[in-house]
């Protein structure tokens, strides 16, 4: 109601005011009137009072749910209970999706529907989860976990967060979103997050307001764009309107943005405030009194969601991040002595296992965790003091608890900009140091792993360790651990360096030639070039441009990114409310069009060996895939494992369908020009020779391999007889395995040619990458060891599996063969990688190229997962045996085998693009230097001449050859970038080049010309090197072949002849005896004692008597050493005949329990045992001891235990020795790299081999000297 103007005065300004008076008085009596009727109606039901807001319609909102259970702080039970899922259920309304949080794109497991309507949220004892939900204002949220239960109103959750009463147990917090309340969206032309500069952006803005006592609100709403991290805004704008509340179908306004014209990540932020609005209808009453009540609610919200602006052509090259002269220039922001920290900065340091079964480490999560609880924890991280060393600039060897690590906060001013960390380190291998830059994360993201790397020797050559890094936050951590067992590390200064990168011109790309590539791996493979934009939100334009500046950095072309999760579909998950940023830009589809401006490939590898690696499929272990016929088969008829048979045409489909999706245009754009298939990664191989026999698979190999007269003849082909899968694996691994191997290897064959033919006719123009098995986990990697252990040829593992390359049709329409290779801490590994049996597998092939792949991890936990390539000079051993034996055209190398590598790796990418691709058959000309481990090739370029010389050795080479053609034409050496002066000789110019261990040279002659009579002469320092080597060959090839001596490895006083010095050192009477023999505590009535009588030789012998039941004697710990096996003999004697006895070897191996058992008998008379362990963990055990246990009342003499280490069982003493012969023959024929390469293997460098020489050398060692002849003193000297 308007206001008088108070300019009215006099009488009528009077009667005007008493007017007034007399209407609030009437309207006062109806508020009295109105407020006693509400006290009458305040008796009703509590339940009516309750059903008014529950009258609103149901909403769509977003909550966010943590619990946390409190400890009771009481002792561990001896039992742990069973895990009790939390379960959520909300009364009048409904879960509609929920996610973990942190999301992780390799969670196992999450917020999941039960059969009973509600939802399981998790089992743990802690976790949080964000929920879509809809639901009313009188809608109540129950979780229960077993007994124990909390509810919460919506309408209280609507108010603020809530927690649970401290009385149910439950810990539980719950919460709107604070943006659940605006969607953001943007439209046509910019819906995937990105615009170009100067386009009009469609935006449209709803308004989810739930108040639940009003059907209105007035909002004011504010937006403004700026370029992030800015606070100025480029473009503003406001609007206040009434908009209607409680909305299963929010409303909504659309506007348009006009995109700068500066290229660049903006921030697009949107701020809303309501009020209440009153509705306008109702009676006289009603009116009155919502005039009197107080103003409507007021509430906010506001969201910022990314845009980037980015045009088609790129503002400037990537930067080049190498180090020296040429290096960006840089200033440092952080540096600290790991040996004289101060208190104001965190430290930690400690001992933690590595993965079973592999290299990978884990970073303690206390090392994570928020800086206020990292500093509550400082104490508990102190007690791994003791088990590492006295401070954390000594980084103990590793042993078998684990890896020592040091971690330490470091100081970054502006992250996501490019840093170099440069570690010193004052002792120990720089080789087998990790280190791991982890982002700790926040109460939105994960941590995330800004660097994994190895050591590795910086461009300054003082020893210290250079990275290029990309800091995620403004207190980064870093972890140094050791891997070396047999040296301590120590640490000296830390310095953190920010890079001001320079645009460095044009990068050569070389797309048309010669390539080099990065293999980029993990669930999140750009995390380590995340660039924040401000807090909570990321900056995709600025994350894509450091990938393009690190690949020109390593001297990269291409890289091959993994699979990973649907970033942005993920983000929009929850109706686009799971984060608050759930419109901006998908990282991988800006890194791909920043890096096609820049002239970078990228490649696709399809996560093959995910459970839905073929969606249109039902899951691999599904029961509905072995119904339809789609798992493969063992050799019981059942699925094996999680397998698909790859030969199922339904199989062949999708995989085709998966590698042509990935090839597609994405977006109405260019995507991948690639695919990298890895062979034995999912459905891309077979399983081993006895599975795969399901009825189509088994009838069409006997059609397709016999005649019919044969065919009737094979077993198993009756599909309705219940045993004919035990027929056809009899069959095939009898009679029929050759013939089996054989057509499932054409099989193979056959689908990857149709693979190819498919990609050739519907994505022209892009490339069919295949990759072959490497050393891992799975069946290539079983196959792999037990070919090796049987002494035969590698490739028969591969043919096991359906893989024989000379199946395969070569030629230009074929796929690029990659030969995959391992870094790995296991031997074979690295004598797989340079095999030549597998080499010249791919020799026939016009594409060829290398694959080095590093450990990549499974999940997004932070971990260590790095492997050196080589230990210095022999880094780059990997790209020199590319080129020298397979003129590869393309290289891949994993991103953790680059980092602090990058500008050795962008040297050798330089020179490697210098020689033209050679796109046929390798068929290198029989000579001496190649022989000897140096290829030289020749290439024919527009009229000139590019001789490429690489050394496969790890010594320096000389290399001489003759010259031929015009002898005015220029020579350079291209790596150094020098002319180079050959002199004349007969028949030409005599040209001498020097080739670095595993280097690579390349020349240019300006005419055609060629390389005639190439000789190597390797230097003396080198022939020294090789002959002492050869010298310890032979040794142990002797050694190997004499049989060679056990070691004895017996535990303590195992005669029995020690006699106590002491009554305290015989222990407790009856119950043990001298050097550590004692009855097992939990033997009842029994006696121990040391008999004189009757011993089987010596004076002594050991009487156990058992009065009730079985007891054992247990003898004291000993050490077996490293051998592989165990061999004990003893004597045993009982008072019965055929006594039952248990022989048992127990120890520890890794911090496990190792035991073996086996039964003997006891006869009355003295008779040997012998018990041989011949599985013992890699490495042996620890420590070991021996049981001896009487099965049933009675007595048992034991005496001479003999105890012998079985260093190398006859398997290993086989390959051992086939190895060292090949090796010397090798010597004997000046073939170098061969040589290398079999002197470095696993099996001339196997423990039980070596084992066996020391046991010689310390035999020879313990010989009495010969007697020298006396000699008299002259009479002026004395002995003194």
């Amino acid at each position: 109601m308007a206001r008088m103007p108070w300019r009215v005065a006099g009488l009528r300004g009077i009667g005007g005011d008493l007017r007034l008076m007399r209407r609030r008085g009437r309207e006062g009596l109806a508020i009295l009137a109105v407020a006693a009727g509400a006290l009458v109606l305040s008796a009703a039901p509590h339940a009516r009072a309750q059903a008014a807001p529950s009258a609103s319609p149901p909403c769509g909102m977003t909550i966010e749910l943590e619990w946390d259970l409190p400890n009771s702080g009481g002792p561990a039970p001896a039992l742990e209970p069973p895990s009790q899922d939390m379960m959520l259920e909300v009364v009048e309304g409904r879960v509609v999706e929920g996610a973990a949080w942190p999301w992780d794109s390799a969670a196992k497991s999450g917020p999941a529907p039960a059969a009973d309507g509600a939802w399981r949220l998790g089992s743990g004892s802690s976790g949080k989860v964000r929920l879509r939900i809809e639901a009313g204002a009188g809608s109540t949220l129950v979780v229960r976990r077993g007994d124990q239960s909390a509810r919460m109103a919506v309408a209280a959750i609507l108010e603020g967060p809530q927690s649970a009463p401290a009385a149910t147990g439950l810990g539980l917090e719950v919460r709107r979103l604070p943006w659940d309340v605006l969607a953001v969206d943007f439209g046509p032309g910019a819906e995937g997050g990105v615009a170009v500069p100067g386009a009009s952006v469609p935006v449209t803005i709803g308004y989810n307001i739930i108040q639940p006592d009003a059907a209105e609100a007035t909002v004011r709403t504010t937006a403004a764009l700026r370029l992030a991290g800015v606070p100025e805004p480029v473009w503003e704008f406001e609007q206040r309107e009434v908009l209607p509340t409680n909305r299963p179908d929010p409303p909504a306004r659309l506007w348009s943005i006009p995109a700068p014209a500066k290229e660049g990540t903006y921030v697009l932020e949107v701020q809303s405030t309501w009020e209440s609005t009153p509705p306008r209808e109702g009676s006289r009453i009603g009116r009155l009194i919502r005039r009197r009540k107080a103003p409507g609610a007021v509430g906010t919200a506001s969201r910022r969601v990314v845009l980037a602006v980015m045009g088609e052509q790129a503002p400037a090259a990537p930067s080049i991040l190498g180090s020296g002269e040429s290096g960006p220039k840089g200033t440092e922001v952080d540096s600290l002595d790991l040996g004289r920290l101060r208190s104001a900065r965190f430290s930690a340091w400690g001992r933690s296992p590595t993965t079973p079964g592999g290299s990978a480490w884990e970073i303690p999560p206390q090392v994570l965790a928020d800086p206020a609880r990292r500093e509550k924890e400082r104490e508990w991280l102190r007690g791994f003091i003791a088990k590492a060393g006295s401070e954390p600039a000594r980084i103990a060897r590793a042993d078998d608890s684990g890896l020592a690590w040091s971690a330490v906060s470091l100081r970054c001013g502006r992250p996501g900009r490019p840093h170099r960390l440069i570690v010193a380190p004052t002792a120990g291998d720089p080789a087998a140091l990790g280190a791991v830059l982890v982002d700790p994360g926040t109460a939105e993201r994960r941590p995330r792993v800004a660097l994994d790397a190895c050591g590795a020797a910086s461009a300054g050559g003082d020893g210290a360790m250079e990275w290029i890094v990309w800091p995620g936050s403004a207190e980064p951590i870093l972890v140094l651990l050791n891997r070396s067992r047999d040296v301590d590390a120590a640490i000296g200064s830390i310095r953190l360096v920010e890079l001001e990168p320079t645009p460095a011109g044009a990068v050569a790309t070389g797309s048309d030639g010669r390539s080099v590539g990065l293999h980029l791996a993990g669930p999140d493979p750009l995390a380590r070039f995340a660039a924040p934009a401000e807090a909570g939100l990321d900056d995709p334009l600025a994350s894509a441009e450091n990938l393009a500046s690190y690949l020109a950095t390593c001297g990269a072309s291409f890289v091959v990114l993994p699979e990973s999760s649907p970033g942005r579909d993920l983000r929009r998950r929850l109706g686009g409310r799971l984060v608050e940023d759930a419109t901006g830009p998908d990282r991988t589809e800006v890194a791909l069009r920043v890096l096609r401006r820049h002239g970078f490939a990228a490649w696709l590898e399809p996560g093959l060996d995910r459970p839905d690696a073929l969606p249109d499929l039902p899951p691999a272990g599904s029961e509905e895939a072995a119904a339809q016929g789609l798992a493969r088969l063992g050799p019981d008829g059942k699925p094996d494992g999680a397998g698909y048979q790859l030969l199922h045409p339904k199989v062949r489909d999708a995989l085709r369908r998966r590698v042509l999706d990935g090839l597609a245009d994405r977006d109405g754009r260019p995507g991948y020009s690639g695919v990298l298939v890895r062979l034995g990664h999912g459905p891309t191989l077979l399983g081993t020779p006895d599975t795969g026999l399901d009825d189509a698979a088994f009838e069409r190999f006997v059609r397709e391999t016999f005649g019919p007269e044969v065919a009737r003849e094979v077993p198993g082909l009756d599909a309705t007889d219940a045993a004919r899968f035990e027929a056809r694996a009899k069959y095939v691994a009898g009679v029929g395995r050759m013939p089996w191997l054989a057509w499932r290897s054409r099989a193979v064959a056959a689908l990857y040619a149709e693979l190819a033919a498919a990609v050739h006719a519907e994505a022209p123009g892009k490339i069919l990458a295949v990759a072959t098995p490497a050393l891992d986990d799975g069946p290539a990697g079983a196959e792999a060891r037990r070919v090796d252990l049987a002494g035969l040829a590698p490739n028969h593992a591969w043919r096991s599996l359906g893989l024989d390359l000379d199946e395969w049709r070569g030629g230009p329409d074929g796929p690029v063969i990659l030969r995959g290779a391992g870094l790995s801490e296991e031997g074979l590994a690295r004598d797989l990688a340079a095999h030549p049996d597998l080499d010249s597998r791919l020799a026939k092939f016009d594409r060829r190229g290398f694959l080095l792949l590093g450990d990549a991890p499974r999940d997004a936990t932070p971990r260590a997962t790095a492997l050196p390539p080589g230990d210095g000079p022999t880094d780059d051993a990997p790209l020199a045996h590319a080129v020298a034996a397979l003129d590869a055209e393309w290289i891949l190398v994993a991103d953790t085998a680059a980092a602090g590598r990058e500008d050795r790796l962008r040297r050798f990418a330089d020179v490697y693009r210098q020689l033209p691709p050679a796109r046929r058959p390798l068929a290198d000309p029989p000579s001496t230097a190649k022989d000897a481990g140096v290829a030289v090739r020749t290439f024919r370029d527009e009229g000139r001449t590019v001789v490429a010389m690489v050394n496969d050795t790890p010594y320096s080479m000389r290399l001489a050859g003759i010259l031929k053609g015009d002898p005015r034409a220029a020579v350079e050496d291209v790596g150094r970038g020098v002319k180079l002066i050959p002199q004349p000789a007969e028949g030409g110019r005599r040209l001498v080049l020097d080739v670095a261990p595993f280097g690579l040279s390349v020349v240019r002659v300006s005419a055609e010309s060629s390389l005639d009579s190439a000789m190597l002469y390797p230097p003396d320092a080198a022939l020294a090197t090789m002959e002492a080597r050869s010298r310890d060959l032979s040794e142990q090839l002797a050694t190997l072949n004499r049989g060679g001596a056990s070691p004895i490895v017996e535990p303590p006083n195992a005669g029995f002849e020690q006699e106590p010095v002491t009554p305290a050192a015989m222990g407790e009477p009856g119950r043990s005896a001298p050097g550590g023999w004692r009855i097992d505590p939990g033997a009842k009535s029994a006696s121990l004692e040391v008999d004189e009588k009757s011993p089987h030789s010596g004076s002594r012998c050991l009487r156990l008597e058992a009065r009730q039941g079985p007891a054992a004697v247990v003898s004291g710990d000993f050490s077996p050493g490293a051998g592989a096996g165990l061999l004990v003999q003893a004597h045993l004697r009982g008072d019965k005949d055929r006594a039952p006895v248990r022989v048992w070897v127990e120890g520890e191996a890794g911090g496990k329990a190792f035991v073996r058992r086996t039964e003997v008998e006891a006869s009355t008379e003295w008779g040997a045992v012998l018990v041989r362990v011949a599985d013992l963990p890699p490495g042996g055990l620890a420590t070991a001891r021996l049981r001896f246990e009487a099965m049933g009342p009675g007595k048992l003499w034991i005496d001479d235990v003999r105890v012998r280490g079985e260093a190398a069982p006859k398997a290993v003493r086989l390959n051992a020795q086939r190895a060292l012969l090949a090796a010397l023959q090798a010597f004997r024929e000046r073939r170098y790299a061969e040589f290398a390469r079999l002197a470095d293997s696993h099996w001339a460098r196997h423990p039980g081999v070596l084992a066996l020489v020391r046991g010689e050398r310390s035999k020879a060692a313990d010989k009495p000297p010969e007697a020298a002849e006396a000699s008299a003193l002259p009479p002026d000297r004395a002995l003194r």
